[in-house]
């Protein structure tokens, strides 16, 4: 049984991007107990990350096989720490057994480590127009081992084109990939960690 620690998603808009005011779309996130900032580093630096994506939340036909493409795009350079190139077709550069999963609208709300073990074949999603909520749940996964998590939804989103979806993608990048927080009422880094409680997945 692996523990995490979970934040409240009252982190608020200072986690989100910074400083800025925007509304929380967080259900939760969570970490691993041996999560380490380095870690990921040494995942991203310049490197190709893993990027498997299941499932498809809209209606529109003609987005479906552009879907992963488009998400590539909006989560690029969004996350914290060094930027790596999140893909869905990794080159020599990526970091075995490392990768990032994003499941759109599955049909119960997964583990951590049911995340990091979903390919297409065993993860069931909702069908397009099931619902007019677009949810995600993601992992930054070692192999089948969950060190990140976080879940969201948003529901006046359209088209993976729409900018409230490329908001919905960059913020769950952010989320998944913690440093540090913020200090924003000294308006800097304060080198500080929030404060975590605990979960057991």
């Amino acid at each position: 049984m692996r523990s995490f620690r979970i934040f409240a998603l009252s982190l608020l808009a200072t986690t989100l991007s910074g400083c800025a005011q925007q509304p929380p779309r967080f259900h939760h996130a969570g970490l691993a107990e041996d999560y380490q900032y380095g870690e990921f580093d040494y995942v991203a630096n310049r490197r190709d990350i893993r990027l498997a994506v299941i499932g498809y939340p809209f209606t529109a036909p003609e987005t479906k096989k552009s879907f992963t493409r488009i998400i590539e795009t909006w989560i690029w350079g969004k996350n914290q720490g060094p930027k790596g190139h999140f893909t869905a077709n990794p080159g020599p550069s990526h970091r075995l057994p490392y990768s990032v999963v994003m499941v759109f609208n599955p049909d119960h709300a997964m583990s951590p480590r049911e995340l990091c073990l979903a390919n297409e074949s065993n993860t069931k999603t909702m069908a397009p127009g099931t619902t007019s909520l677009v949810s995600i749940q993601a992992a930054f996964c070692r192999g089948d081992k969950p060190l990140s998590v976080t879940s969201s939804a948003r529901e006046d989103i359209s088209s993976p084109l729409d900018e409230t979806f490329g908001l919905l993608i960059s913020d769950t990048a952010y989320i998944l990939f913690p440093r540090p927080v913020a200090n924003c009422a000294s308006g800097g880094a304060s080198g500080e960690e929030p404060d975590f409680g605990k979960l057991n997945h």
